[in-house]
């Protein structure tokens, strides 16, 4: 038999036990009763005394099942269904011991789950939108200036929305506060969002009540609209059916509602009230106008890179026309989530932290351990007793080791439940 046929019994045995097990209790008795046989016929014994004979010639078979168990590889499956349960029943025998390891351990793995999933959502963030991956977000950087490395020309944006073809329903925002004054509460100075009505149609999140905003609130002389969100609706509007067409304040001004997104939508960046961003860019010099910041989608079929090769060339372009604003400029586009949090120092931060968190897991497992060494050293009378029994020392070692690996699953089922809690 070859390895890989061994292999492919040893694993048809560890799924089907029962079944090996009737097949071993079967050769042995067709063997007995095929000895009993020969004695019969060539001895002249009857079969009680045939049958006797026979087995005393084939010697104990509690023997033999486990010589051809250890052959085909079940005995390591017993004895570790052994160790298991008797480090389960040390674990209860030293109750104290176990409850502080377990404890001690789960607080180390929910920490740590808790820390490595923050720092991952940083190091790789996504949008929970559909296809929040293919959301991009398009910045100039001022090669000159490192305190306005960021500012996205106004000028740019009709730019970009007509020869950016990797990309589609380009939008900008720029976020102000505001007083909110409903009927109902008191005032409160919030975020708004001043966003295109294309910011809505990147997201592809229907509003619950009403629309949200289209190009002809953009336009001079529209009057003023409102999107709000599912928070602003139950707090503010006891959420009520009817609040779309209802009025709120925003700072001198009234808004008329027009809709209110779901719960959770709090695009672009934890917003929860939109209205019309009605810049124009005809109204400012180049290089004057507000900042704004520019997200749009990828278009299907196209790649990051064939759009950041796109905003290059305009980039190039823009600086041969525009030499007094876009000298030094230089345009590139990421993944939307990346933008909030490039900064040259974030990297090494999160790795630091990382490490610490490394650092506290060795730490803990280094007290866990000795515990259970502390522990083990309390049975040296039972380690020599089952020594004398005939236990080999890899035997004892490997029951001192299930021991511990039952200590870590029992934390490490704890602690994960922890920290997948915490983190949601």
């Amino acid at each position: 038999m070859s390895w890989i046929d061994g292999t492919r019994a040893r694993l048809r045995l560890l799924f089907s036990r029962q079944g090996a097990e009737l097949r071993i209790t079967e050769e042995f008795r067709f063997h007995i009763e095929m000895e009993a046989e020969r004695l019969v016929r060539e001895a002249g014994l009857d079969p009680e005394e045939a049958r006797r004979c026979a087995l005393v010639t084939f010697g104990g078979v509690g023997k033999h099942e486990e010589a051809l168990r250890d052959g085909r590889g079940l005995a390591w499956l017993a004895g570790m269904s052994l160790d298991v349960k008797l480090g389960l029943r040390m674990l209860a025998k030293y109750p104290g011991l176990s409850l502080v390891g377990v404890l001690e351990m789960a607080i180390a793995v929910a920490i740590s789950v808790v820390s490595f999933g923050i720092i991952y959502t940083f190091i790789d963030p996504t949008l929970p939108l559909d296809e929040g991956d293919r959301i991009v977000a398009i910045q100039n950087l001022d090669a000159q200036r490192s305190d306005d490395g960021r500012r996205t020309h106004l000028h740019d944006l009709p730019t970009w929305r007509e020869t950016l073809t990797a990309v589609e329903e380009l939008g900008a925002y720029r976020t102000v506060s505001r007083n909110l004054i409903t009927r109902d509460g008191p005032p409160e100075s919030r975020r708004i969002a001043e966003m295109t009505a294309s910011g809505f149609r990147v997201a592809r999140v229907p509003p619950v009540l009403g629309r949200y905003l289209d190009e002809q609130d953009e336009s001079r002389g529209a009057p003023p609209v409102v999107v709000i969100g599912y928070d602003v609706w139950q707090s503010r509007f006891a959420g009520e059916p009817d609040v779309v067409g209802r009025t709120l304040q925003l700072g001198a001004r009234l808004h008329t509602i027009v809709g209110v997104m779901p719960q959770g939508f709090a695009l672009p960046v934890n917003h929860r009230l939109w209205t019309p961003l009605g810049l124009d860019p005809s109204a400012f010099k180049r290089g004057e106008a507000p900042a704004i910041e520019v997200f749009g989608r990828l278009r299907p079929n196209a790649t990051l890179s064939e759009a950041d090769a796109q905003l290059r060339t305009i980039g190039q372009r823009l600086a041969t026309q525009y030499p007094e604003t876009h000298e030094f400029i230089r345009p590139r586009i990421m993944p939307y989530a990346h933008a909030f949090l490039d900064s040259p120092d974030l990297a090494w931060r999160l790795h630091f932290v990382q490490l610490l968190v490394s650092m506290l897991l060795v730490v803990i497992g280094t007290n866990v351990a000795i515990l259970v060494y502390a522990r083990t050293a309390t049975r040296m009378g039972e380690i020599a007793v089952r020594t004398a029994l005939g236990a080999s020392r890899s035997r004892v070692v490997a029951q001192i080791s299930a021991e511990a690996m039952v200590l870590s699953a029992a934390a490490a089922m704890l602690g994960l439940g922890a920290g997948a809690f915490a983190l949601q």
